[in-house]
């Protein structure tokens, strides 16, 4: 079975690559549904954010002719149009009614805010016997595209809801100004009023006592802040001191370690000017080849006996220019050590001209004979001046200055032991620890800062709240007109805490920025549903009628087509994930796992569409295009389910979208393992049961379909 089943596949597989035409095909076939998911997403990426919303046009219809309060006049509908010409939410138009109901049914606008005549009168109305709301008419055109629809009303709602807040603060602020003359109107709230004005008497009568304690608490906390600084330096000082003994205790130590140290360091130099010599003796040797070289006029010999010399020398320079640097580290006024590194600088010095004479050889060897041989002179004279410099120079140098070293050692051990002696007695204050001293000067800094904030935050409401709280006091409480009176004392104070009651602080507990990305995974799963179904209505589910395949059973030809269709939706499923996070920039919370996804969810729906298709032929093609609709309505992939009726409601769990969305939401939005997990487990259930469906029904269903199929083609309108 297994290899009846693998000979079906490897044809399949052999006849695409051998035929172009069907190479070409497939090809298309695996790109298609990925566009299906870059144009819908990529349309719908962002639509309400402020670049996108400004280039939809909305008229504004200004018809408010003003009204008079108090005295003054005021036009409400002129000072919407100047906020809204400052406001680049959405673009708006500004023109006459006709303009506007013209366009608007064209379609040219998309929505319509008319502001009518008696606009402001209902605004002010508020202070009259007969208070009324103003309206904002709002009109879109249902028509045009819903979603224009939907951003202009939202963008609009939230412009409207700014422009109310502005406009309550501005008539509060005029109303608590004249409330004293509407006392006697307001007398139901009688209750509310007197509450309100024992609230503003005891919280007067609180704040000398707030103050002063605020006063207090700050000033003792900046005067701990100050002892303990001052603490602070006392203790640094003798556990400087303590510090200062052990160190000078661990230097005696250190310093006779040091001696032996340095003891073999000297031995050290003394081998590093052995291992000098003897390479010396090499480059002697190689010069000495160079001369004879020179007489037998072997210029290739030369060469390369000049490329080794030129090595050799190179070692050299770097081992004495080490050991000078080494020495002049050491001790710099030192009479010994300075003579030794001073030869040691100048062996250097005429190394780099060796060295520099036999790079000149290596590039005269193919001039002239008498240019080779002046280049092999300067090479010989300049190592005779080194090997001079080596054997005699440094040689006497390293021994006097051995003798300086280990002198210079045994004087310094001496200084540290007497310091060490003098330290010992003023070790006598370390109970104190740095790391408790600063903490406590960091919690009374914290306490004075926040006494002070605090202090200044009630000053600046003090002189306004004694001024009302001294004349609240002085009324009695049934003249409510005497007390409103008082309260418009400071209008803007309290018409702007009416206008901004609380404040709406939005977190996500997911990354997903954007409306599209919020789609992505709904329509990734949808172009590999439309993938599928493509492949079914293009390829075969049935082997071709040739003597191999005869014997071939109806288990064997459902499994062997259905390793094909699994092939190519994989590769469909990776073209749509590749392109969704390279192309529109998806934010992926985990990039393996989206891919992991799309592997479930490939094998899932081909599975399905696959058995459905082979099964029932052109009908199950069809029952799998009507699915696509049904699950897009039921699985809550574009709308949350609960908006669905009470029949997808309950049916919802059974459909692949509803698993395969889910684990795509994971995977991009933020992983939830046990969510993840659950939607592994349905589609993995849903491919076992597509598959065993397959393998028993294959035989017993397949014979009526094809009957039906056969009929159906018969009748020469399809295939």
């Amino acid at each position: 079975m297994i290899r009846n089943i693998r000979k079906i596949y490897l044809r399949d597989i052999k006849a695409i690559f051998k035929h172009k035409a069907a190479l070409l095909t497939l090809t298309a076939l695996c790109i298609l549904p990925s566009l299906y998911t870059l144009v819908n997403v990529g349309a719908i990426w962002n639509p309400y954010s402020t670049q996108e919303t400004e280039r939809i046009p909305v008229a504004v219809v200004n018809q408010d002719k003003g009204a008079n309060f108090n005295g003054e006049q005021l036009n409400f509908g002129k000072q919407v149009i100047k906020s809204l010409k400052s406001n680049k939410k959405i673009g708006w138009r500004f023109v006459d009614s006709a303009t506007a109901e013209r366009k608007l049914k064209q379609g040219k606008y998309y929505a319509e805010i008319v502001l009518p005549k008696d606009f402001s009168s209902k605004l002010t109305s508020i202070a009259s016997n007969n208070p009324q709301k103003a309206n904002v008419t709002f009109k879109t055109n249902t028509k045009n595209s819903p979603m224009g629809v939907k951003i202009t009303e939202t963008a609009a709602q939230s412009l409207v809801t700014e422009i109310k807040k502005k406009f309550v603060f501005q008539i509060n602020e005029t109303i608590f100004s004249y409330l004293n003359n509407a006392g006697n109107k307001l007398s139901n709230k009688q209750a509310n009023i007197l509450q309100l004005k024992d609230l503003i008497i005891a919280l007067n009568d609180g704040m000398t006592l707030a103050t002063g304690s605020l006063s207090a608490i700050n000033d003792t906390a900046n005067g701990m802040t100050t002892a303990l600084s001052q603490l602070k330096v006392v203790n640094q000082a003798a556990q400087g001191n303590n510090s200062l003994q052990e160190i000078a205790d661990g230097n005696t130590g250190t310093l006779q370690n040091t001696r032996q140290s340095l003891n073999s360091a000297s031995k050290t130099v003394k081998d590093n000017l052995s291992q000098i010599n003897q390479r010396q003796a090499r480059v002697d040797g190689l010069v000495s080849q160079l001369n004879s070289a020179l007489k037998q006029r072997n210029q290739s010999r030369i060469s390369s006996l000049s490329q080794a010399a030129k090595s050799e020398v190179d070692i050299i320079k770097s081992q004495t220019k080490i050991l000078a640097a080494f020495l002049s580290a050491f001790d710099s006024n030192n009479s010994q050590i300075k003579s030794l590194t001073n030869q040691l600088n100048s062996a250097t010095g005429r190394l780099s001209s060796e060295s520099s004479a036999l790079r000149s050889l290596q590039a005269s060897t193919n001039g002239s004979a008498a240019s080779i041989s002046s280049a092999v002179d300067r090479v010989i004279s300049s190592n005779q001046q080194v090997r001079r410099q080596l054997n005699n120079s440094i040689t006497g140098s390293l021994n006097s200055a051995s003798g300086a070293i280990d002198s210079m050692v045994a004087n310094a051990i001496d200084s540290s032991q007497k310091a060490s002696s003098i330290l010992g007695s003023v070790n006598r204050v370390k109970q104190l620890n740095d790391n408790a001293i600063d903490s406590a000067i960091s919690g009374n800094k914290l306490i004075a800062n926040s006494t002070n904030k605090l202090a200044k935050q009630l000053d600046a409401y003090k002189g306004d709240i004694a001024t009302i709280s001294n004349k609240l006091k002085l009324t009695s409480n049934g003249d409510i007109a005497e007390i409103l009176s008082i309260l418009q004392s400071n209008p803007k104070l309290l018409a702007g805490d009416l206008t901004t009651l609380f404040n709406v602080k939005s977190e996500s507990i997911y990354r997903v920025a954007t409306f599209g990305e919020a789609f992505a995974p709904s329509y990734m799963a949808l172009s590999v549903w439309v993938g599928c179904t493509m492949l079914i209505a293009v390829l075969k589910t049935t082997v071709p009628k040739r003597r191999r395949f005869r014997q071939v059973s109806r288990h064997e030809e459902y499994f062997g087509k259905m390793l094909l269709f699994w092939t190519l939706s994989l590769i469909q499923t990776f073209i749509i994930i590749t392109s969704t996070i390279l192309v529109l920039h998806v934010h992926v919370a985990n990039v393996f796992v989206v891919y992991l996804v799309g592997m479930f969810v490939s094998l899932t729906f081909s599975t399905m569409i696959y058995t459905a298709a082979s099964l029932l032929g052109n009908l199950g093609t069809a029952l799998m295009v009507m699915l696509v609709a049904l699950q897009l309505a039921g699985s809550g992939a574009m709308y949350p389910v609960q908006l669905n009726p009470l029949i997808f409601r309950i049916i919802q769990p059974l459909f692949p979208f509803t698993y395969g969305v889910g684990a795509f939401r994971e995977a991009i939005g933020g992983i939830n393992i046990q969510s993840l997990g659950v939607d592994f487990f349905f589609l993995t259930f849903m491919s076992a049961v597509a598959i065993l469906l397959g393998s028993i029904l294959k035989i017993r269903i397949k014979r009526v379909s094809d009957k039906l199929n056969k009929a159906f083609k018969e009748t020469g309108i399809g295939e």
